[in-house]
């Protein structure tokens, strides 16, 4: 049987409210984004299987939680683009930290950090594999000046429930700090508000569409999408990037 091509793997998760799943936490591309389709789009926190410190991810699970513990920060270094540069999507350039609060930052704030980020880990459950393909166009509407060809990777999801307690450390630190994010702008938004704004996601709406469906909102329906995106569920998240690379041909890895 022939691999399935995809440019890179992304492990992400959908963290949600688990009272109410049409609230979620999740990140929007500021205007200093390398790459022009992702400015002012929301963004599902994880990260990517590639670069140095990937090199330790025994699988999705692994990368997601590297990610968001790197992520999700008070830390505010300088942002560089040599992930995208690694995936072929960018080029690597060095760019202003994430804006915070210049409020300080205390014992007990950095011990609710700890608690949100060890829930987050702890609660995550595989929600579904889908291989997603960016179309030319897509990245030519963003970007006059575009030369890259469309691509698809293969982005493994898990669904974050985070019950009341959690949740509520949360919103106690979002609203504090205005921006949990060392790498985006965090924030709490909702289903119906994404679709009374008409807010449009960076390549997870299609995958974000389906979740709402199945956690039983008609709304979903209604969502935002980018023309010329497609995604096709493929299973669930696997344990092992071994298992991932015998049935899938990846182009961009950690070396």
């Amino acid at each position: 049987m022939s691999k399935i091509p995809v440019n890179h793997i992304a492990a992400v998760g959908v963290i949600h409210r688990a009272q109410d799943p049409r609230e979620i936490f999740t990140e929007m591309k500021d205007r200093g984004h390398p790459m022009p389709m992702a400015r002012g789009r929301l963004c599902c926190i994880g990260g990517n299987w590639i670069g140095p410190d990937a090199k330790g991810d025994r699988g999705p699970r692994g990368t997601f939680t590297r990610a968001m513990e790197q992520e999700i920060s008070f830390d505010r270094p300088v942002r560089s683009a040599t992930g995208r540069e690694l995936l072929g999507l960018a080029k690597d350039e060095h760019f202003a930290p994430t804006p915070i609060s210049g409020i300080q930052v205390t014992a007990n704030d950095e011990a609710h950090l700890c608690m949100l980020k060890q829930g987050i880990t702890e609660l995550a459950q595989p929600f579904g594999d889908f291989v997603t393909t960016i179309s030319t166009s897509v990245l030519d509407a963003a970007d006059p000046g575009n030369t890259r060809e469309g691509f698809s990777f293969l982005g493994s999801y898990f669904a974050v429930p985070l019950p009341e307690d959690v949740w509520s450390v949360m919103l106690a630190l979002q609203e504090k700090f205005g921006n949990l994010s060392n790498s985006s702008m965090s924030l709490v938004t909702s289903l119906d508000q994404i679709i009374a704004t008409n807010t449009r996601w960076f390549a997870h709406d299609r995958v974000m569409q389906q979740f709402f469906r199945e956690m039983g909102f008609v709304a979903a329906e209604q969502l935002p999408l980018v023309p010329g995106i497609s995604s096709v569920r493929v299973g669930i998240p696997l344990d092992t990037y071994a298992e991932y690379l015998d049935r899938y041909d990846v182009a961009k890895m950690p070396a």
